[in-house]
């Protein structure tokens, strides 16, 4: 059966200009609508910047992958804190932040006004949460052979509703999907979670990212892990807009821990 993932690595033309400053996921919005729709991917954390925000057009279940980008959009990225950033179009769809940086405990708010329409969300930046350790382990496969994979330890804070996503770069390549989870049945106790990593090998570097997220992030993510599930033969469903109008996409301003490996 043909699946849909819905987050994929950036077409390397994009990448060789996006690489140098940061790493950077697209999503890949295939949706059973009859007129594509604008989705937004807007992304802060507390590493040092620049950020960025995608801007394209979802597309039709059964279209190529080709990406739309949209141009000539103005986007104002601004915290409680009184910075205001306008960003800067960096290649068709991209654009970068110039000089705001992320920190733990502000609200974000994001305006992408694009073709007549000005569009809003916000989000806070929840606290990191560090991770205890990066275990490998090696298990006899089907095939009789070792296969190898690396799972991450934390321990989630007592008390406080958390949300996580966990992204693996082998190699500093990211990993697809959305590997999201939350605490309500382990609060406040030690948990380990699979690093995504498309398989890895002696010798591969891999790098742990522990994302704390807020509710509405974990939401849009999990709606979409649902509809879009291996079982599935139709096409994803939209999940719940996180923009005012609504808008695909999400904007997320999250907290990462990391931890780099070699794989022995």
């Amino acid at each position: 059966m043909k699946k849909y993932p819905f987050i994929r690595l950036l077409l390397a033309g994009l990448t060789s200009i996006i690489v140098a400053t940061s790493c950077t996921e697209k999503i890949d919005l295939k949706l059973n609508n009859s007129e594509p729709q604008l989705v937004i991917e807007a992304n802060v954390s507390n590493k040092p910047g620049p950020y960025t925000v995608i801007l394209s057009k979802s597309r039709l279940y059964y279209e190529n992958n080709a990406f739309a980008g949209i141009s000539g959009a103005q986007i104002i990225l601004s915290d409680n804190a009184g910075n205001i950033d306008t960003l800067t179009e960096i290649a068709a769809g991209f654009y970068q932040t110039n000089f705001i940086q992320g920190t733990i405990g502000r609200t974000y708010q994001l305006e992408v006004s694009s073709e007549g329409t000005t569009y809003r969300a916000s989000c806070t930046m929840p606290a990191a949460v560090s991770i205890d350790s990066v275990v490998v382990r090696e298990e006899t496969g089907f095939n009789g052979e070792l296969d190898k994979d690396a799972r991450v330890y934390f321990t989630d804070p007592a008390g406080i509703e958390n949300f996580y996503r966990i992204i693996g770069y082998k190699n500093e390549v990211p990993s697809s999907g959305a590997n999201i989870h939350r605490d309500r049945l382990w609060d406040g106790k030690q948990r380990n979670y699979g690093v995504p990593s498309g398989g890895i090998e002696t010798g591969d570097t891999l790098i742990a990212n522990l994302l704390s997220i807020d509710a509405r992030v974990y939401q849009f993510f999990n709606e979409f892990n649902e509809s879009s599930g291996f079982a599935q033969p139709a096409a994803p469903a939209t999940p719940n807009s996180m923009y005012t109008p609504g808008a695909l996409g999400y904007f997320s301003a999250h907290a990462i821990s990391a931890d780099t490996i070699l794989i022995p």
